[in-house]
């Protein structure tokens, strides 16, 4: 067994910029777990509903507040708060300067998801 123990400072994350959002991605060399910092303020995604096919995902709110729609019901968030999404289920989020630290599981692909009209 060889150790994967390693370090990503901030300024190495990888970047993603969007109307609504900004996505700094950490990418760690296990396929199993992904992680990422998220600031978003306004309406996330901009249109319709977003959903995950193979990735579960954890928020875990930072700072900021929002409210987290899904096909369930509608969760308000603040500083402290988590929330778990399953795989195959849509939602979308209204934020208020909201910072989130995101886990995923296995680690996030573009190819695995999709937006809903």
């Amino acid at each position: 067994y060889e150790s994967k123990n390693m370090l990503i400072k901030k300024s190495q994350a990888e970047e993603k910029k969007m109307p609504t959002c900004t996505v700094s991605e950490y990418q760690f060399s296990s396929k199993d777990l992904g992680v990422a910092l998220v600031n978003m303020h306004g309406r996330y995604p901009e249109t319709g509903k977003a959903m995950n096919t193979i990735c579960d995902m954890i928020y875990h709110i930072t700072s900021g507040t929002g409210t987290i729609h899904t096909e369930k019901d509608s969760f308000k968030v603040e500083k402290g708060d988590s929330y778990f999404f399953d795989k195959n289920t849509w939602y979308w989020i209204e934020a208020n300067n909201l910072e989130v630290c995101l886990t995923t599981a296995p680690n996030w692909y573009v190819e695995q998801y999709k937006t809903l009209e």
